[in-house]
């Protein structure tokens, strides 16, 4: 595997872990009764 190909597929795995992470927030706020 290429350095940029590598790169790539990690940047992309960060957004998609960051995304992931805002929906949990989200869904926490919203299972502790506050409106999201």
């Amino acid at each position: 595997m290429k350095l940029a190909e590598a790169l790539l597929l990690r940047s992309d795995l960060q957004k998609k872990l960051l995304s992931l992470q805002q929906r949990i927030h989200k869904n926490v706020l919203v299972q502790d009764g506050d409106t999201p």
